[in-house]
């Protein structure tokens, strides 16, 4: 089994902090297998699932190559083996979706939404939110999620409830299939 391990990162966001922690990987002869890195509110966080190489000594030099990324970014980095490190396979029959919530910001659109998605028995594989927020003091909410339908689930009786979930929550709520030949 491959040794993998996630690393997590927090701080001050400023140029280089992708360029150095990634030089760190190259330079340990790690690999970045997934990642996910935004922009928040001026900080900067980043969680990244990494394959390291095949030698026992290889976390605890990991973990000391990025001292000088810490002390010098101001950066909180964290390094953890995974419980559990191995890849969903796709197979044919899922449908990959992408499914998009604009409108006015309230609490609980995150809630609604996937509540009506874990009811349906539709996993979200990733999700990614933001609050745009304007001088006017009218405030965008935006989010953007991966869903992975389940064979057996009508795409007319997701929409369907979609558009029932849109009508409550008075936002807009759009998905689109993601084609096989876009991967």
């Amino acid at each position: 089994m491959e040794n993998q391990v996630l690393i997590t990162a927090y701080g001050m966001d400023q140029t280089g902090i992708v360029k150095r922690m990634s030089q760190v990987l190259l330079d340990m002869g790690c690999n970045i297998q997934d990642s996910a890195m935004k922009q928040m509110r001026g900080n900067f966080v980043i969680m990244m699932a990494v394959s390291l190489p095949e030698r026992d000594e290889a976390l605890a030099e990991l973990d000391v190559a990025f001292e000088p990324v810490r002390t010098e970014m101001g950066l909180d980095i964290e390094i953890k083996h995974f419980s559990h490190a191995h890849s969903k396979p796709v197979k044919a029959e899922d449908r990959t979706c992408i499914l998009t919530v604009s409108g006015g910001d309230k609490p609980g659109i995150v809630h609604a939404v996937s509540s009506l998605l874990a009811e349906m028995e539709i996993n979200i594989d990733d999700i990614s939110t933001k609050l745009i927020e304007y001088e006017s003091g009218d405030n965008l909410y935006v989010s953007i999620m991966e869903i992975t339908l389940p064979p057996e689930l009508s795409y007319t009786r997701l929409k369907e409830n979609l558009l029932a979930l849109s009508g409550r929550l008075n936002v807009n709520i759009e998905i689109e299939v993601v084609e096989d030949d876009a991967l």
